[in-house]
């Protein structure tokens, strides 16, 4: 998590709350691709869609998280962040996760108390610059 700013670039998100107990960003980060592979968790295989051509990091906490993609070739190594502290409720990290879709990295944060926050998501996530 280095604060250099100078290749980073503004992130485009949008959030909403596809359930109760969910709330979902989505995050513009041109150029992504995806592969999808299969992951042997529990007894069924399923397939997980990765980023083919940039690394992601994901941190979630109790009250917001850090997210980061960087392009991982050498004619595009733009950068993402997107760091939220003070979420209107509590989440469960453990349970939260992304997706990989192409142009988008959606990530699903699962909430401790299954309540719409609506109200308070209309006015934009608190973003830490």
């Amino acid at each position: 998590m280095e604060d250099d700013e100078s290749d980073q670039h503004a992130v485009d998100y949008a959030v909403d709350e596809p359930a109760k107990d969910r709330v979902r960003v989505r995050i513009r980060v041109d150029g992504i691709r995806s592969r999808t592979r299969v992951a042997r968790a529990g007894v069924l295989p399923r397939l997980v869609r990765q980023p083919s051509n940039a690394n992601i990091l994901f941190e979630p906490t109790p009250y917001g998280f850090y997210f980061e993609c960087t392009g991982n070739e050498e004619s595009d190594q733009r950068r993402y962040v997107l760091k939220v502290n003070y979420l209107p409720g509590e989440i469960i990290p453990e349970e939260c996760s992304y997706r990989v879709c192409t142009d988008m990295v959606e990530l699903i944060l699962r909430k401790k108390v299954a309540n719409f926050w609506t109200d308070e998501l209309l006015r934009g996530l608190p973003v830490v610059k």
